[in-house]
């Protein structure tokens, strides 16, 4: 049976809208997907899945984003993680004939026009992918299941923390964990620790709300990142947890910042209604990451306020 279940696949799309419905197509068919909008950022991502020994299995690039860098984006598919070349499906929209013939006299695997139907698309990206077999496809995701659930960093010069073993050395050198993630998906986890690798703070990444809850309660974080949908206990059922034991504790209220795929005005209206500070909508650029948490970290203490959804 075709499927693209355990299979990364890394979307680059100037336009929002195509990169939430590719991943919304992609998450259908069981495919894990992370969107960028630059091929500047999709190098930066391939560089630090390999550097993590992440496979990305394929990229899909707008016919808009290949205008600048498609051919160093395609260098890196071909050589950067040896012998697993990753595979490059272009699409461009109806009508955009003269874009098409461009992308056409450059090395990508396949083309098509968008918008793509759910099973062309399924069929264009298998016939890229490189020949691995489903059972090496059904392995990995098995060894991606049973890493620890939470990842830890200490980066100001101390060895790293594995978040299920008892607090470290390093971690009580630096004092206080400065960010708690919250993020489900291997990919997208990945890109964050990239946007966090130089930035001199410790962190934590868990991968479902019920241990964000418990990891805030033991190493009190200065600020959470907060994915909104996740496994065991959403980011919106986290958050209310998080702001009822500061309330039961008189705790000062950790700035709570939302991690959301969808820029709708309602999802953020459910996120500033459960308790949360403050939204980012995905994909995260660098710049918005650190300004946002530089200003929520920067203001003074406040106590919390229990709120409920709407």
């Amino acid at each position: 049976m075709r499927s693209l279940a355990g299979r990364n696949i890394l979307i680059v799309a100037t336009n929002s809208y195509k990169r939430e419905g590719l991943k919304d197509q992609l998450t259908y068919h069981n495919a894990k997907a992370i969107s960028v909008s630059q091929i500047s950022k999709a190098l930066a991502v391939l560089k630090a899945a390999d550097s993590k020994n992440l496979r990305i299995d394929a990229v899909l690039v707008s016919g808009e984003a290949c205008l600048k860098n498609i051919e160093a984006l395609i260098q890196h598919c071909k050589n950067l993680q040896r012998d697993r070349e990753i595979g490059v499906l272009s699409f461009s929209s109806i009508g955009q004939d003269q874009l098409l013939q461009s992308l056409k006299t450059k090395d990508i695997d396949a083309y098509s026009t968008y918008p793509l139907q759910n099973m062309h698309l399924l069929d264009e990206l298998i016939s890229v992918l490189t020949p691995a077999s489903q059972s090496e496809v059904m392995s990995q995701t098995q060894a991606l299941s049973k890493r620890p659930k939470m990842q830890a960093l200490n980066l100001s010069g101390s060895q790293p923390i594995n978040a299920n073993d008892e607090l470290g050395e390093a971690h009580q050198k630096s004092g206080r964990l400065d960010v708690l993630v919250a993020e489900d998906n291997e990919v997208n986890q990945m890109y964050i620790e990239y946007l966090l690798k130089d930035s001199n703070l410790c962190y934590k990444i868990c991968s479902n709300g019920e241990d964000v809850v418990q990891t805030y309660k033991q190493d009190e974080p200065r600020i959470i990142l907060m994915d909104v949908s996740m496994p065991i206990m959403n980011g919106l059922q986290a958050t209310e947890a998080i702001r009822q034991y500061e309330i039961d504790r008189n705790l000062e209220r950790t700035p709570i910042i939302a991690l959301t795929a969808h820029a709708m005005s309602e999802d953020k209206r459910k996120c500033l209604a459960i308790g949360m500070d403050d939204y980012l909508s995905k994909p995260i650029s660098k710049d918005h990451l650190f300004e946002t948490m530089d200003m929520w970290l920067n203001r003074a203490p406040q106590k919390p306020v229990l709120k409920r959804a709407i």
